[in-house]
């Protein structure tokens, strides 16, 4: 005689609190819906899409959620990120369904920030959180700051910046080596039209002595300080011949040279032809042009 399988809903209580977001002008970074659930025995979202990214923090039981053709088991202390236009569905367990809470975000500081974090670092959707209950706190506080006013909407949009804070690997784990190179390249980008930029003055900036900044480039990109430099200011300067019609003498001095003369010179040097030859030849065909 065949025994029934027992009706294990009755023993769960599907609670769902979820609030979303109907205006999301903040460019930078925008909740666009938070809540959480404790589901029942089976639960299932999807398959389907999102517009927008959508990190789920497990708090209790056991699911999982399959991303393409990957199915990925998911437990306590686990979080699951969905990336916009990105299939995925998510079930919960059949015995000890979970009860999770989730924060969906989008804007252009989300794939930024998102690369700090292990789920793009280590390529994978499902990450263990060291923080657990603390996410679990900042996505609460979102909940707790809900409203349609703006004021709601940027206490929100701040909560949710904490919890993905919670979530970046500290600095501190990156190679020196990496993180000099970072920040030499990115006051490179800030002050490249300096006449008075130059490796010495960039290893003063920023405190490095200057045959560790040669040995940070060399390792990290294959060339010297003084190459990338010169190269990030020729690429500029192929920008503004094609895209404008600056005089050359003025595209010099926008790019750092103070000398127009020595910046033909180097120009040619880096493309093979002169500055005004480099104009005739691709303003009309920006995509053919070679500069990198």
């Amino acid at each position: 005689m065949n025994t029934p399988s027992p009706d294990l809903s009755s023993n769960f209580i599907n609670f769902k609190r979820s609030y979303k977001v109907v205006e999301k002008e903040l460019a930078a970074i925008s909740v666009y819906n938070c809540g959480s659930q404790r589901c029942t025995p089976g639960y299932q979202w999807g398959p389907g899409r999102r517009d927008h990214y959508l990190i789920h923090y497990i708090i209790s039981g056991t699911g999982t959620c399959t991303i393409g053709s990957t199915t990925y088991s998911v437990s306590p202390g686990q979080a699951f990120l969905t990336q916009p236009n990105t299939t995925i569905s998510y079930r919960a367990d059949d015995t000890t369904p979970w009860h999770y809470c989730w924060a969906g975000f989008s804007g252009i500081d989300a794939p930024l920030i998102l690369r700090q974090t292990p789920f793009m670092q280590q390529n994978t959707p499902v990450i263990t959180v060291a923080n657990g209950a603390q996410i679990q706190k900042s996505f609460k506080k979102i909940w707790m700051a809900r409203g349609a006013t703006f004021d709601a909407r940027v206490q929100m949009t701040g909560q949710l910046y904490a919890a993905l804070a919670l979530l970046i690997t500290p600095e501190e784990t990156e190679a020196p080596a990496i993180r000099h190179f970072i920040r030499t390249v990115d006051y490179i980008k800030k002050n490249y039209f300096s006449y008075s930029l130059s490796v010495e003055t960039l290893a003063e900036n920023l405190g490095i002595n200057r045959s560790y900044l040669y040995t940070v480039f060399k390792e990290s990109c294959g060339l010297s300080p003084k190459t990338y430099l010169t190269r990030f200011r020729i690429k500029q300067a192929s920008t503004l011949l094609i895209q404008s019609h600056l005089s050359i003498t003025a595209i010099s001095y926008s790019v750092g040279y103070e000398d127009n003369m020595y910046f033909s010179k180097v120009f040619k040097k880096v493309t093979g032809m002169a500055p005004s030859v480099y104009r005739e030849t691709y303003q009309d065909h920006p995509d053919d042009s070679q500069t990198s």
